[in-house]
């Protein structure tokens, strides 16, 4: 494990290469007119894309290689797995139980997924468009899965993310409707009201309820 800021001793030439272009961004001229500046504005968002399919992509393969030395070392297997996501979580500079998910994600994307994560690679699409996709399809067989992303892949550049969000939602429930609905009906069990403070001694209350619930509270 690291600790934020810290770089691996022996980084190999890839490496070297990320480093190298991250000095560079840090380092553009800001002599341009705005027309080169609304050009690395969406090259940005591109790069951002096309960071995030590699990260996944890398993320992947630690855990798959910790998993497999933790093999190795003679780990339990019911024990194999631990500390990955601590490790992915700060590298990442999110929670544990937030780095668990990523995880999940980014397993399911290039193999489950491979027409939505070819977009983000390409950097047509964003990172959040893509996690639309994979959490509203998680629920899908995986042949079910692979059906939708090949259906919706073309269109996922144009739409806006709500849409992407109801067109995935519309093709899962036509190729499973049982399951849709059983998912529905399960979301039941994760209503709950959360209360976070708010500054100048204010607090913000959230529900999650059932539509019908919380049509009635407002």
């Amino acid at each position: 494990m690291f600790d934020n800021g810290q770089m691996a001793a022996g980084s190999s030439a890839d490496t070297d290469t990320v480093r190298a272009l991250v000095a560079a961004l840090n380092s553009l001229s800001p002599a341009v007119d705005d027309g080169d500046r609304i050009d690395r504005v969406r090259l940005f968002e591109e790069l951002k894309a096309v960071a995030a399919a590699a990260q996944a992509v890398e993320s992947r393969d630690f855990e798959v290689s910790q998993r497999a030395q933790q093999a190795i070392d003679g780990v339990p297997v019911k024990q194999q797995g631990r500390g990955i996501a601590a490790q992915i979580g700060l590298a990442r500079r999110i929670s544990p139980w937030a780095a668990q998910r990523y995880l999940g994600w980014a397993t399911i994307l290039p193999t489950e997924l491979p027409h939505t994560f070819a977009a983000l690679q390409a950097g047509r699409i964003t990172e959040w468009r893509a996690t639309l996709i994979a959490r509203e399809t998680i629920w899908l067989s995986r042949q079910d899965r692979e059906t939708v992303d090949a259906e919706l892949a073309p269109q996922l550049e144009a739409w806006s993310d709500r849409r992407v969000e109801a067109e995935t939602r519309k093709a899962g429930y036509r190729l499973d409707p049982q399951g849709f609905l059983a998912r529905v009906r399960g979301a039941d069990k994760d209503r709950r009201v959360t209360m976070r403070p708010a500054p100048d001694a204010m607090a913000r209350l959230t529900a999650l309820l059932p539509v019908a619930q919380g049509v009635a509270t407002y």
